[in-house]
């Protein structure tokens, strides 16, 4: 009877060790789905929910200002026209719009969206989702120009992700650098299907290869030095005001002599 229950109690124990994982494993899995980030939603600050708004190229991007623009408040570029509002983008006329979601955990994701022109009017536009890897390499996942006869790009796929990678959301006016009618839409969802535990709360914006605007842009940035006539260590605001002073005093006298003037005239009239 004694060997019968003890034999009863180690089968309790382990279906009990057995069901823990089992439990664990079920509630893992709900948080890694749990995980969703949509391109819609209206962010504010950079690097909220792992996003980044830019303006150039998918190779080499300046992050934007949030602010006032041209169409109203959102991420705005250097050019006229070049902004983002949730997943709506317009390019410039030179430089794209693009949205960087960057991946704070490494693991399995479901990216599941569409790159959508936005009206069949204009010269048309490049559109493209790009998965850059955290080594710079960046890899094509979808690359259209869209001349208006076809709206909708649709992309569906399961992506193996290391944390630091990003995807990057693109589109820009094409050859003919003509802006007018290319708005953009990205509506994209991004989905955790599986998670491997290293998410940290560090700034991920580390993992951007982003750049300044005059590299990308191609501006020109000039130093000048400003030197001192007196090297010797000895120029204080005496000296400053010593060396100008005959210049103060020739400009105090012309503005003396100027109210006198009329006053002469005057006087010389009822003369």
């Amino acid at each position: 009877m004694k060997k019968r229950i003890n034999a009863i109690l180690a089968a309790a124990v382990c279906a009990g060790v057995l069901c823990i994982p089992a439990a664990g494993g079920r509630s893992a899995v709900k948080a890694a789905a749990e995980q969703s980030y949509s391109t819609g939603v209206n962010i504010s600050e950079q690097g909220e929910n792992g996003f980044y708004y830019a303006w150039g190229t998918p190779e080499n991007y300046v992050l934007m200002e949030y602010g006032v623009h041209n169409s109203g408040y959102g991420w705005h570029g250097l050019e006229l026209y070049c902004n983002i509002t949730g997943s709506s983008l317009h390019p410039g006329n030179f430089w794209g719009s693009l949205v960087v979601w960057v991946a704070g955990e490494s693991g399995t994701v479901t990216l599941s969206g569409e790159m959508q022109k936005g009206s069949t009017n204009g010269d048309g536009v490049n559109l493209g989702v790009f998965h850059q890897h955290r080594d710079g390499e960046l890899e094509t996942l979808m690359e259209e120009f869209s001349d208006g006869t076809v709206l909708s790009y649709p992309l569906n796929r399961e992506i193996e992700v290391k944390k630091g990678d990003s995807f990057v959301f693109w589109c820009d006016s094409g050859e003919a650098k003509d802006n007018d009618s290319d708005s953009v839409g990205c509506p994209f969802t991004i989905t955790y299907t599986r998670t491997e535990g290293d998410r940290t709360d560090e700034d991920l914006s580390v993992y951007l290869h982003a750049g300044r605007a005059g590299n990308v842009g191609g501006f020109q940035h000039i130093e000048q030095d400003f030197a001192a006539e007196i090297l010797d260590g000895t120029l204080t605001e005496k000296t400053v005001l010593e060396e100008s002073g005959c210049a103060s005093s020739a400009s105090a006298a012309i503005f003396v002599a100027v109210p006198i003037l009329p006053l002469l005239l005057m006087r010389r009239k009822k003369k």
